[in-house]
């Protein structure tokens, strides 16, 4: 673990009121194979931060228009969104009309809920 990895996975431990159990971490995510955070791999480091740290609120309503997109097959042969159509869809849908990236958070819920229904009307089809 680095001196920044450290002091970044301290404060996470002091945001929860975890701060007393840090051995604990260290042993859980090292598969007990030390009781000190500084001994973690880069691989248990990462393990242990992730766990601590949730997707945004724009994160994860992007996470759920894609993961529609997929089961829409707007997908490209490499098997990932074609944001090109999502783009598309977006510039015509969205009140802002601009891309996928580009939506600002305050539209997001509204944009989920009309991506919602689209995919909904899709099902039916099927």
């Amino acid at each position: 673990m680095t001196p920044n990895q450290l002091i970044f996975v301290n404060r996470l431990l002091e945001c929860e009121g975890l701060s007393f159990v840090a051995d604990d971490y260290a042993m859980a995510f090292s598969n007990n194979r030390t009781n000190v955070l500084e001994d973690l791999s880069h691989t248990e480091t990462q393990a242990l931060i992730k766990s601590f740290v949730r997707p945004s609120p724009k994160s994860r309503m992007k996470a759920k228009i894609l993961s529609m997109a997929h089961e829409m097959r707007w997908e490209k042969e490499n098997g990932k969104v074609d944001i090109q159509r999502l783009d598309a869809w977006c510039n015509k849908h969205t009140p802002s009309h601009t891309n996928f990236n580009s939506i600002p958070l305050k539209e997001l819920p509204k944009v989920v809920s009309v991506y919602e229904k689209m995919y909904q009307a899709f099902l039916k089809q099927l």
